[in-house]
């Protein structure tokens, strides 16, 4: 079984980039104020977007967390 992406109007990559930037946000405030950032649910792929956007990030982690079609991301920041 395979699946179709379609992407109109070059849809994936802005979305990747607003994704992105809600990746990095959500990041600089777990440091910020020390807690957890919780994210709205998304699909597989935009959770895959994100991780991948926060990978190389040392002062925090990503997990996630939830039953789909409600599972999201949840930022962590990391002890120094």
């Amino acid at each position: 079984r395979r699946g179709v992406l379609v992407d109109a109007g070059d849809y994936r990559a802005r979305r990747a980039g607003l994704l992105t930037r809600l990746a990095h946000k959500a990041a600089d405030e777990a440091v910020e104020y020390g807690e957890e950032i919780e994210l709205e649910p998304m699909s597989a792929l935009d959770r895959r977007t994100v991780h991948m956007a926060l990978a190389d990030r040392t002062d925090i982690e990503t997990r996630s967390e939830g039953e789909d079609p409600r599972r999201r991301i949840v930022v962590v920041p990391v002890a120094e």
